[in-house]
């Protein structure tokens, strides 16, 4: 195993051939995961005055030549990319599924269980999901960038419940809104529209 140092910080990384027991006795394994072996160099590590005797780090370590290492995997299916690529985005992720849970939670009401039944809070969970990502989707592709890192509440304080004036006349309902609103109204409209496909 040779290890190769990223271009900045201070790890090193190596692919590694693993086959886990339980792919040994198969032979029909379509893609086998890639698995990348990671090190990182520890300084000295700090201890209370007083306190005898060094801790038990709560990672894996390897001391080599004289040198403390923090050690770290990755399994992944992303054959084609570069390894140092690939570990530069798996750190980038460091706290997006934290911000994704507390989306889920406060935002879409999945910490909000409404029944003690188990199939009625899955259903509950799954709408939420779904609730979600459409929500992702469409501030990706329609309402544009400046809405990507907003949270559901600007966007419903934003688009959904914008102020209106509803009017009836000659039998006709008509919403009334700012010209530039519906100017942006408009225009998302003619975005959607470019994205569901023509009938066949």
């Amino acid at each position: 195993m040779r290890w190769r140092r990223r271009r900045s910080g201070g790890r090193k990384y190596a692919e590694v051939v693993f086959v886990p027991n339980s792919h040994a006795v198969q032979s029909d394994i379509p893609e086998p995961f890639r698995y990348l072996a990671i090190r990182e160099k520890l300084g000295a590590q700090l201890s209370l005055p007083g306190v005898g005797g060094q801790g038990t780090l709560p990672f894996p370590t390897l001391e080599h030549d004289g040198m403390l290492y923090k050690l770290a995997g990755i399994v992944t299916n992303r054959r084609e990319d570069d390894a140092a690529a690939l570990i530069a985005w798996h750190y980038g992720r460091c706290g997006k599924s934290e911000e994704a849970h507390a989306i889920m939670k406060e935002d879409f009401t999945g910490g909000r269980f409404p029944s003690a039944l188990f199939g009625a809070n899955a259903a509950w969970w799954a709408l939420m999901v779904l609730a979600m990502n459409l929500q992702m989707v469409m501030k990706r592709l329609v309402l544009g960038k400046d809405w990507l890192p907003k949270r559901m509440k600007a966007v419903r304080f934003g688009v959904i419940t914008r102020a209106g004036r509803l009017l009836c006349h000659a039998r006709q309902e008509i919403l009334r809104v700012s010209r530039t609103f519906a100017a942006q109204l408009l225009a998302w409209r003619a975005t959607i529209a470019t994205l569901v496909p023509a009938p066949a």
